[in-house]
């Protein structure tokens, strides 16, 4: 049956369901929930329906008449919209509509948002909308009026929880009952909320190792570990920098507190100075998106300076 390989939101899926087989759903859907509530999945599957899409195209998000807009966290701005409307007024290639799903509605700024409610006031026939949100009080209520709102809710916690040990079987059954409380029992929020931390502690593994280097005076092997940085991905290389500027806070902070120092060879100064330098390199790495590999060497070079 249509959606049931999507685990919890049956209320979500039960209305979607009558009105795909009725014919009668609204051109435009919103989807509210957090990140990880399956939104996604439920568009993409509709979508499928739809579009008549019998290849499976759809639910990888790869059907020509499906188009979806996935900017992350960055805003989505009017030039967005304008795309938008362009392709909604462009004939469907093989399917008998066109659809669309819009990713985190909640960050198009009020000029996009009031460019695209002229498009929903009077979408052209055959075009649906979905609009996928983590805080729908952010979108203008002229564009939530003009939209049938669904609210998604996780499943029941048996469910969620069988979903996210399979998910992450090196996940132990507290840590995985942990993240699910933590993720509102959403159980695909909770599988990222486990892999960031993972993540996280890999980094702060590693800003540790780069430390314990510069103490030592290795300057070889420090080169040899920052070169191997030089092909990381930038939210690595980021997170690396903010674990590393966070050690060496700690380190400050423990010092003025009388404690032992655990970088005994590098003075306060400097302790502060590579701190600035690391964050520094991190905001250049996710706000400007310099590359790891412009920003490893000149980092290597700037904190064995004045040894």
């Amino acid at each position: 049956m249509l959606f049931d390989g999507i685990v919890g939101n049956e209320h979500v899926k039960q209305q979607l369901r009558e009105a795909l087989t009725k014919g009668s759903l609204a051109q435009t859907v919103m989807l509210a929930g957090p990140a990880g509530a399956g939104k996604k999945a439920l568009a993409r599957e509709a979508a499928a329906v739809l579009l008549e899409d019998h290849r499976g195209l759809a639910l990888r998000g790869e059907h020509p008449d499906l188009t979806e807009i996935d900017e992350g966290e960055a805003e989505i701005k009017v030039e967005t919209a304008r795309r938008i409307r362009q392709e909604a007024f462009t004939s469907p290639g093989e399917a008998p509509r066109r659809v669309f799903i819009i990713c985190h509605m909640h960050n198009a700024n009020a000029n996009t948002q009031n460019a695209l409610l002229t498009l929903l006031e009077e979408p052209p026939s055959g075009v649906v909308f979905f609009l996928l949100t983590e805080n729908p009080a952010q979108i203008l209520q002229t564009v939530r009026s003009r939209s049938l709102i669904l609210y998604t809710q996780p499943p029941e916690t048996a469910d969620a929880l069988a979903l996210l040990r399979k998910a992450c079987p090196q996940a132990d059954a507290a840590a995985c009952d942990a993240a699910l409380k933590a993720c509102g029992g959403y159980p695909e929020a909770a599988r990222a909320y486990l892999e960031q931390q993972g993540a996280d502690e890999g980094s702060r593994e590693k800003a540790g190792e780069l430390l314990a280097l510069l103490d030592a005076g290795d300057e070889l092997k420090f080169w040899s570990v920052m070169s191997g940085l030089e092909k990381s991905k930038r939210d690595e290389f980021t997170r690396i920098m903010n674990a590393q500027r966070q050690l060496l806070r700690d380190e400050l902070a423990a010092r003025a507190a009388g404690e032992k120092p655990r970088y005994a060879r590098l003075d306060s100064m400097k302790l502060l100075d590579i701190a600035e330098l690391a964050g520094e390199l991190a905001l250049r790495c996710s706000n400007n998106n310099v590359h790891p590999a412009h920003l490893c060497g000149a980092y290597a070079a700037a904190v064995f300076g004045g040894r």
